[in-house]
């Protein structure tokens, strides 16, 4: 890491003597549920220290958000909304009050491994030409059972070689500049459930992005796919492709998506005619080594929950 910038180090602002932390967490919650406070033990986990986490709560039925409150940790906002405006727009609020340098995401289902905070870090601050760097990710089911290895790819090149097919970067694993973030808003209204592909598309020409070549983030799927949101989304993305395809006279592209929506949906007929559950990676082999790790940080999280101290 750049020797620049501590691990445990925090900047004050010279007018106000506050405290600004390196990195802001923005984590959009509705009906955060069972697995919230564990999302947000993971952020309190990590190796890297100087951060503030924004927790939006947009417009919850459920109770989930009292035990963050409820945490008393100084470093995390919770931000409460009666009215339910969607993702895009949580992460726009949160964007615009972030103090940190840089902006970093979590979802409220998924847990974040401890080192992910200071891999990305080091990308970052190694190389000012990057703008967002993401994690490979490892799917978890419900239960926090490791079920499969998503494809991904770790250089810009390859991550934007196909634009046509999306973009292997998971969104809740990104890390960029808040600079980029406020430059690059979300759109509002957001294209249905693929809010960052979206943005990916629109930036990729003029941006550059990057993957930590390891696995960093525990990334939660359902046990039971919900086949009419899967195709909602599918008819979101290829929308808003050929709009921009077409804006650019990118027409081959415009093709490559149609054909690539085609295959999709094919395929999401013919797995839900057997009968079968949808994990993208499922059946890859898994390391011993990573199986290890998720184990720690489990136990980790169980710990740190047991004695409600920071780790």
């Amino acid at each position: 890491m750049d020797r620049g910038i501590a691990l445990d180090h925090w900047s004050s602002d010279s007018v106000t003597g506050i405290e600004i932390p390196l990195v802001s967490v923005v984590m959009p919650v509705r009906n955060g549920g069972a697995h919230l406070k564990s999302a947000v033990l993971s952020v309190v986990c990590q190796t890297f220290r100087d951060w503030e986490m924004l927790v939006i709560d947009d417009g919850s039925s459920d109770s989930a958000v009292e035990q963050i409150v409820a945490m008393q940790d100084p470093r995390i906002r919770v931000i409460r909304h009666g009215l339910s405006c969607g993702i895009a727009v949580r992460l726009n609020e949160g964007i615009a009050i972030s103090r940190g340098r840089y902006v970093a995401r979590m979802d409220a289902d998924d847990i974040a491994f401890p080192t992910r905070f200071t891999k990305q870090l080091e990308l970052l601050s190694h190389d000012e030409r990057l703008d967002l760097v993401g994690v490979a990710i490892a799917a978890i089911d419900d239960n926090d059972k490791l079920v499969g290895i998503p494809p991904c790819e770790f250089e810009h090149e390859k991550i934007c070689a196909r634009p046509w097919r999306g973009f292997h970067l998971a969104h809740p694993g990104w890390m960029g500049r808040t600079s980029w973030f406020r430059a690059n808003l979300y759109r509002e209204p957001a294209p249905y459930a693929c809010e960052d592909q979206e943005l990916l598309l629109r930036t990729y020409t003029h941006s550059r992005f990057a993957c930590v070549p390891e696995i960093l983030l525990g990334y939660r799927l359902r046990h039971h796919v919900d086949w009419s949101k899967l195709a909602r989304t599918r008819r979101a993305v290829l929308q808003f492709q050929l709009r921009h395809f077409a804006s650019v006279q990118a027409w081959r592209d415009a093709g490559l998506a149609l054909a690539c929506y085609g295959l999709r949906s094919w395929r999401d007929a013919w797995t839900r005619w057997r009968g079968q559950n949808f994990f993208p990676g499922a059946g890859v082999a898994r390391s011993e080594q990573l199986a290890n790790e998720w184990g720690e940080v489990l136990r980790t999280l169980h710990q740190v929950a047991l004695s409600g101290r920071k780790p």
